[in-house]
C-alpha cells in the first residue's frame, strides 16, 4: 500500500477527533468534531477535491446558516449520491458525563452544490434515539446507521432511512453481536454490510455481515492476522467485498474519553468473501499512530490502477492526546 502525505492548503479544517468524514467522487468532506476532550469544536463543513490540481481545502457551509446544525462531536454521516447525511452526536461537553446524555436525535443534510443545511424533521417510522459514536454508511440510495452510545448503554441496533420516503426503520438485531461504540459499518457487495470491530467495554475484533435483502446477520469467521481495535480508520470497496482499516485504539485510557489509548500505526485488508485477513506494508510516509477519526473511500486513481481502493485519513487522536490535523491519502492494489 502507498501512502502519501498531502500538504495542507487552502482554508483547512483545525486538528480534530470524533468528526465526520464523507466522500463523493474524488472530494472529501469533514464535520464537527472536538479538538478538547468532549468538546464540540465547530459546525463548518470542509472539502478537499482531491482530483483538483490545486489540491486545496475549502470552507463549504456558513456558521450562520439557520438550517445549519449546532457545534456536534460524535456524530455520524454517510454521503447519499451528492448529498451529505448527518445525525446524531454530542451536543456540549457539560452534557456528557454519563453514556448518552447530551446526545443528539436530530438528522440533517447538506448540500455540497447549493452549500445548504436542511433539518429532516417530518420523518415516518421508528427513528433511532438519540446516539453518539455511532457509525453510518449508504448503500443503494439507502442510509444505514449502526450501534453508538444512547442513555440505554451501548448499542447493537441498526436503522435504515430512506431519504425518497423519509421513513426510518428499525432492523433486526444481531444474535451475539455486544453492544459497541467506536465501530465501523461499511457495505459489501450489492446488497450487504459489515460491523467490523468497535469498542464493547473492550476492544473487540468480531465482523458481523448483514444481508439486506434476506434481513438476517452472520458472524463472519475471519483468519489470519486481525487485532482487536476500535475508533479506526476503515472503507470498503464493495465490487470486490474488500475492508481496508488503519489504525485504531487497541488498549483503551484508563481516563475514559478524556485521556489517550494506545494507538496503532497498521493497515489491513480483510477480504469479506474468505474471511482471510492480511496486513498490509506501508510504502512512504506512515500515519503516526492514531484513532478516533473515521476512514473514507474516494473515487480516484493515484496509482492509475482502477483496481485501487484510496483511503482518506484525516486527523484524530494521537497517543500524546493531541489532535491531529494531518491529511494522508493511502492507496491500496486490490
Amino acid at each position: 500500500m502507498k501512502s502519501a502525505q498531502i500538504e495542507a492548503k487552502g482554508v483547512a479544517p483545525s486538528p480534530r477527533s470524533s468528526h465526520v468524514m464523507c466522500a463523493v467522487g474524488p472530494c472529501l468532506y469533514v464535520f464537527g468534531g472536538e479538538s478538547k476532550p468532549r468538546t464540540p469544536i465547530d459546525n463548518i463543513v470542509y472539502k478537499f477535491d482531491a482530483s483538483s490540481p490545486s489540491a486545496s481545502w475549502e470552507a463549504v457551509s456558513s456558521a450562520d446558516d439557520p438550517n445549519a446544525p449546532s457545534p456536534r462531536l460524535a456524530s455520524c454521516g454517510a454521503a447519499l449520491g451528492d448529498v451529505l447525511y448527518i445525525f446524531g452526536g454530542q451536543l456540549s461537553e457539560e452534557a456528557s458525563v454519563q453514556m448518552g446524555s447530551g446526545a443528539s436525535g436530530e438528522m440533517f443534510s447538506f448540500d455540497p452544490v447549493s452549500k445548504k443545511w436542511a433539518r429532516i424533521a417530518d420523518t415516518k417510522g421508528t427513528p433511532p434515539p438519540p446516539t453518539t459514536y455511532a457509525t453510518a454508511c449508504s448503500l443503494n440510495g439507502v442510509f444505514y446507521m449502526f450501534g453508538g452510545c444512547t442513555t440505554e448503554g451501548r448499542s447493537n441496533c441498526l436503522f435504515s432511512f430512506s431519504p425518497e420516503s423519509a421513513e426510518w426503520c428499525k432492523l433486526p438485531v444481531p444474535e451475539g453481536c455486544r453492544g459497541r461504540g467506536g465501530t465501523s459499518l461499511v457495505p459489501c457487495g450489492a446488497a450487504h454490510l459489515a460491523v467490523v470491530c468497535g469498542f464493547a467495554g473492550e476492544e473487540t475484533n468480531d465482523v458481523w455481515l448483514y444481508d439486506i435483502r434476506a434481513a438476517s446477520w452472520k458472524e463472519l469467521e475471519v483468519s489470519g492476522d486481525w487485532p482487536k481495535r476500535s475508533v479506526m480508520s476503515v472503507c470498503s470497496s464493495p465490487d470486490t467485498k474488500k475492508v481496508l482499516t488503519f489504525g485504531g485504539e487497541i488498549d483503551p485510557s484508563d481516563k475514559g474519553h478524556a485521556g489517550a489509548g494506545q494507538f496503532c500505526d497498521r493497515a489491513w485488508v480483510l477480504d469479506v468473501g474468505t474471511g482471510v485477513a492480511s496486513e498490509l506494508s506501508v510504502e512512504g510516509p506512515r500515519p503516526e499512530p492514531r484513532g478516533w477519526t473515521p476512514g473514507c473511500s474516494l473515487t480516484l486513481s493515484v496509482s492509475g490502477d482502477e483496481s485501487s481502493m484510496v483511503m482518506a485519513v484525516f486527523g484524530g487522536n494521537s497517543e500524546s492526546n493531541a489532535r491531529l490535523g494531518d491529511l494522508f491519502l493511502l492507496d491500496c492494489k486490490l
